[in-house]
């Protein structure tokens, strides 16, 4: 049994370390194949470039970014017509947006029993003036004391201030526009028992408009007070110039942002408060990238270009910014100097 291992063990061995240097061999004759690939000359790469091939070099472009800020259009003369008085709605002669002229009745509340008061502190005064005249004849013909004639003059100066309380408080159920404006609302209807105070209407002037609007406070630097800044405006659309009145001094903490009111001139058109517009004004200065638009193709959503490398074509993946139908802002994946193909 010894002799059988002892021949097994004579046989392998020499067939093991044989197998060993063959794979020795083959593992160097792979890697001497591989280096020999390596070194070889690879086959040309890219497309090729066509004959009427429109070639565009990158440069950079100076230009101001503008900045497109959303904000409100109001008025900076509002007017509340409000009861002085309690009374009845009689009569309504002006509706929401109709324009009223200063002066102009708009709300006539009644005003029956404050006539009567009125005529009654007429007749008090007419009783007044003329007893006051009488003592005050009498007193220089010294017919009468001292403290008659102060009391008969006492009495004419009270007949004559409730003579006119009540010509105030009959003004009071009239309720006139105070300027030129358009009615924003009417808060009141014909029949309502309005008290005092209660607001009945509501004015503006359109010829005093100006535009609210909250700027980011990173953007704050590029306007000034006086700037002169452009406003689209959606109803009626329009554009229109303005001048910055005023910026507040103080940050919203929620928003980080400051406010900015702009004076708006006044317009042949219509423009009423509560509208949203659009400030426009231009930041720093910056360099950028632009390419034609044409020169960038679009599968989903990846940008690229073909680049032009040793005259033919590879294509190089890019980030876009703005974008017009001329040109397109380049903010990733192409460097100055570089060509890249337009077309075809």
């Amino acid at each position: 049994m010894k002799q059988i291992q002892l021949f097994h063990r004579l046989i392998w061995k020499p067939v093991i370390i044989l197998a060993g240097l063959l794979l020795a061999s083959g593992l160097v004759l792979t890697l001497v194949r591989g280096q020999e690939e390596a070194d070889a000359p690879s086959p040309m790469r890219g497309q090729a470039m066509p004959n009427d091939a429109e070639i565009y070099e990158i440069e950079t472009v100076v230009e101001r970014q503008q900045v497109a800020v959303t904000g409100t259009l109001t008025s900076d003369h509002y007017v509340t017509l409000s009861a002085r008085i309690g009374a009845h709605v009689v009569e309504l002669a002006a509706n929401a947006g109709d324009s009223v002229a200063v002066g102009q009745q708009l709300i006539r509340l009644d005003d029956r029993e404050l006539k009567a008061n009125d005529v009654a502190a007429e007749a008090n005064l007419h009783q007044a003036r003329t007893q006051f005249e009488r003592v005050r004849a009498l007193y220089e013909q010294t017919l009468v004391s001292e403290q008659e004639f102060i009391a008969a003059e006492a009495a004419f100066q009270t007949a004559t201030a409730q003579r006119e309380q009540a010509a105030v408080q009959l003004q009071y159920a009239h309720i006139k526009a105070p300027m030129d404006g358009i009615v924003i609302d009417r808060l009141t209807e014909v029949g309502d028992f309005v008290q005092p105070g209660q607001a009945l209407a509501l004015l503006y002037d359109p010829t005093q408009l100006r535009f609210d609007v909250q700027i980011p406070e990173r953007w704050i630097p590029h306007v000034n007070r006086d700037d002169t800044v452009s406003i689209d405006i959606g109803s009626p659309p329009q554009s229109l110039t303005g001048e910055i009145l005023r910026i507040r001094a103080d940050v919203d903490a929620a928003t980080r942002t400051r406010l900015v009111q702009v004076r708006i001139p006044h317009s042949e058109e219509l423009l009423v408060p509560g509208t949203f517009g659009r400030l426009l004004f231009d930041t720093e200065a910056r360099e950028v990238i632009r390419v034609p638009t044409q020169a960038i193709r679009r599968v989903g959503q990846i940008e690229q270009v073909r680049v032009v490398e040793d005259n033919r074509l590879h294509v190089r993946l890019i980030k876009t910014g703005d974008q017009t139908d001329e040109y397109t802002e380049v903010l990733a994946g192409l460097q100055v100097g570089e060509r890249i193909l337009v077309a075809p």
